[in-house]
């Protein structure tokens, strides 16, 4: 009997004997057989006061957390204890995709109209402990400040993703921990805040960041020095595939001469992109220009001659885009709204 799952437990006869029990034994792994594939593996957890009960709830029931290997939570206390978990989005911004899937399930809730529990603020309190640490593939953070850093060393995880753009703080120091301690890195988003004292450096990060198989960096809002991107680039020329930056300026060095020690050097770079105007001396580059970077980049040839919007204030060129195959565990509805260069 003690070795019956609960739910049987409960509806048979404590007088039955084992051999009684056998068929109903049976019937019970076939049941669990058939069902396995039915099992909800992706939970959605809105914006409201109900949020972290409900979250309990999943973590204490006897088979879902089994099966669970993505969470897309709102709210900001967030404890995790699942086994299988994977994937892991935090934020309070949701597209339309999602948010008419949403209404069409919870179509007879007020959810926009939900008080907000005292709570549920917008401080991001990551999933903690070791074991959510080592099973961690992928975290995607979008509009949720990083102050409260607590997960252990993240040896697995693949694809960091981190949008800040709508917050009033920047990254503390955990964040660069954290980054740091994901040694196995594939992806790598960062957005960062503008703000009036100007752009956040990421000398520190990229200084401590050296991984053996990084294919994808996008950069968005950041500021940087010459030689430490162009240290960050040559170090990863030999697995980056995609590099992106933009809305970004270099507090020392220049442009032309980071992309003229960038040309022909990355060996297997085939996407390279500065989709949002990159900033130099306070002036805008065209359109015109930044396309010719990118073949320069790639494939040499003549070096292009700086041309600033201010001079060429029509020269809006579309520049290609970068084509960006989602991985398992993330969604194209989110991606839209963290990466800016689709």
């Amino acid at each position: 009997m003690d070795a019956l799952p609960l739910e049987i437990k409960e509806n048979i006869c404590s007088f039955l004997s084992p051999s009684h029990l056998k068929p109903l034994r049976l019937v019970s792994k076939e049941f669990a057989s058939a069902a396995i594939p039915y099992f909800i593996s992706r939970i959605f957890l809105f914006n409201h006061p109900d949020s972290c009960i409900e979250m309990n709830a999943i973590l204490r029931h006897p088979e879902i957390p089994k099966y669970i290997n993505t969470l897309i939570v709102d709210p900001s206390a967030v404890q995790s204890n699942c086994p299988n978990l994977k994937n892991f989005i935090l934020t309070s911004i949701h597209g339309r995709n999602v948010l008419r899937k949403r209404d069409d399930i919870f179509h007879e809730l007020l959810l926009e109209h939900l008080p907000h529990s005292p709570e549920t603020g917008p401080k991001s309190y990551l999933p903690s402990g070791e074991v959510v640490a080592e099973s961690l593939q992928t975290i995607t953070l979008n509009n949720i400040e990083i102050n409260n850093w607590d997960c252990g060393i993240l040896r697995n995880l693949r694809h960091l993703r981190v949008s800040l753009r709508d917050c009033g703080n920047r990254p503390s120091s955990q964040f660069d921990a954290m980054v740091h301690s994901a040694t196995r890195l594939e992806t790598l988003w960062i957005e960062f805040p503008y703000s009036h004292d100007g752009l956040y450096s990421i000398d520190s990060l990229f200084n401590g960041i050296r991984l053996k198989k990084l294919h994808e960096c996008l950069l968005s809002y950041v500021s940087v020095s010459e030689d430490e991107l162009v240290d960050f680039l040559l170090h990863h020329a030999q697995s980056l595939r995609t590099f992106g930056i933009g809305g970004s300026c270099l507090h020392k060095g220049s442009w032309p001469s980071l992309f003229r020690r960038l040309s022909c050097q990355m060996a297997i770079l085939k996407q390279f992109a500065t989709s949002r105007q990159l900033l130099a001396n306070g002036h805008d580059y065209t359109g015109s220009y930044l396309t010719a970077v990118t073949r320069f980049v790639l494939h040499g040839g003549p070096e292009p001659v700086e041309t600033f919007r201010e001079d060429f204030p029509h020269d809006y060129e579309n520049r290609p885009n970068i084509i960006h195959v989602v991985q398992d565990g993330l969604w194209k509805d989110y991606d839209r709204m963290i990466k800016p260069y689709l």
